[in-house]
């Protein structure tokens, strides 16, 4: 199956997609052994729960701009960099503009999701976008953060994002 790969030496990690920091979660590891003439063994397999104390964050640097290392957009996995805008109407309000987009090789076991009115995005450039980051991490204290589209009537050929939640999740 997709990830497996066969080695003479036993492994020392282990790498599961869809674990959440605090959250249980039931996992099965599979394994088989090759010999010599290339007979393979039948089937082993282990079930574990696994409880991840922590999750890789997206990061916010002193200008609150954020990296996204990984975000799932309709099944397609990209790094995003968003950039804080300082939008004139709204002096107080925290904006971004899209900055940085590139398309990325997997999701390293953990990435946020964009979603179009509840689904799942069809792809980064779309209406009415919502951007869930489960965890960012803001001078050490972690977030839950929603960021809804914002229409810039000056930049409409831009896309454009206003915070609508952020939750502390730790300290």
């Amino acid at each position: 199956t997709a990830g497996c790969s066969w080695s003479d030496t036993q492994p020392t990690d282990y790498y599961f997609i869809g674990l959440r920091a605090g959250t249980p979660t039931p996992k099965t590891l599979y394994a088989w052994a090759k010999d010599a003439a290339g007979n393979v063994s039948a089937s082993v397999s282990a079930a574990t729960t696994i409880t991840p104390t922590t999750v890789n964050c997206d990061t916010v640097d002193s200008n609150l701009n954020v990296d996204i290392p990984c975000i799932n957009a309709g099944g397609e996995y990209y790094r995003v960099k968003l950039n804080r805008y300082q939008n004139p109407a709204d002096p107080f309000g925290f904006y971004w503009s899209l900055g940085e987009v590139a398309l990325t090789a997997g999701n390293d076991g953990y990435c946020d999701s964009v979603y179009d009115n509840g689904y799942y995005a069809e792809s980064v450039h779309i209406p009415n976008m919502m951007v869930i980051m489960s965890c960012v991490a803001v001078n050490g204290v972690e977030y839950y953060v929603e960021l809804n589209q914002y229409v810039n009537t000056a930049d409409p050929s831009q896309f454009y994002w206003w915070l609508g939640t952020a939750v502390q999740i730790r300290p």
